[in-house]
């Protein structure tokens, strides 16, 4: 009854590579954006959540998955955004706070 091993431990790995991906984004803030190491590590981390929001999205089979899923999915969008800005050099203070109220 309830639970499905695969979808917790794919929500987890979600989990774990959406912070790290804010991580490399918080840090890059700081730095020069056209490093293409910085972008390295940041398209890393986004072909790796798509990867597992793709497996979450085949594992869900109830409606609080769906909702979990909905919620990562709700903060990967918001760090994309917030990358995005940063590639396009458009940075200012804003940034670091926006970047800093979204909860993972």
């Amino acid at each position: 009854m309830g639970c499905v091993a695969s979808f917790n431990k794919h929500c987890d790995v979600c989990i774990c590579l959406l912070k790290e991906y804010k991580g490399e984004i918080k840090k890059n803030n700081y730095i020069n954006s056209n490093n293409k190491k910085q972008n390295k590590n940041t398209t890393f981390y986004k072909i790796k959540l798509n990867k597992a929001l793709d497996q979450l999205n085949k594992d869900v089979k109830y409606q609080h998955e769906s909702e979990q899923l909905k919620e990562l999915n709700e903060i990967y969008q918001k760090l994309l955004s917030l990358d995005s800005e940063r590639n396009k050099n458009i940075y200012n203070e804003n940034d670091i706070n926006n970047l800093n109220q979204v909860i993972v």
